[in-house]
């Protein structure tokens, strides 16, 4: 209760600062966090589609898509990660 007071008496400017140190130290919560606060609007940014990638095995193929394990991703997200039908190429 004192840390939720305290994050509430901060200022926009304070608040985005903190929140953001947080996510930097622990970005494995950050997508968990966006989804539970705003999932309506959560984007993925053009910096992540370009500035960062991973390597992983496609390990289940369907009608829809498949599933990609790779241990960055699954830390980062706790689980596969989906890949949509058009993304997996002539595969």
């Amino acid at each position: 209760e004192v840390i939720r007071q305290s994050l509430k008496n901060l200022d926009d400017a304070a608040l985005v600062r903190v929140l953001g140190n947080l996510m930097t130290s622990h970005p494995q919560v950050a997508p968990k966090v966006v989804s539970v606060a705003v999932p309506e609007l959560t984007f993925l940014p053009t910096k992540a589609l370009v500035a960062k990638r991973s390597v992983g095995v496609i390990c289940q193929v369907g009608n829809e898509g498949g599933m990609i394990e790779c241990p960055e991703l699954e830390a980062a997200f706790g689980s596969a990660v989906s890949v949509g039908r058009n993304q997996l190429g002539p595969y």
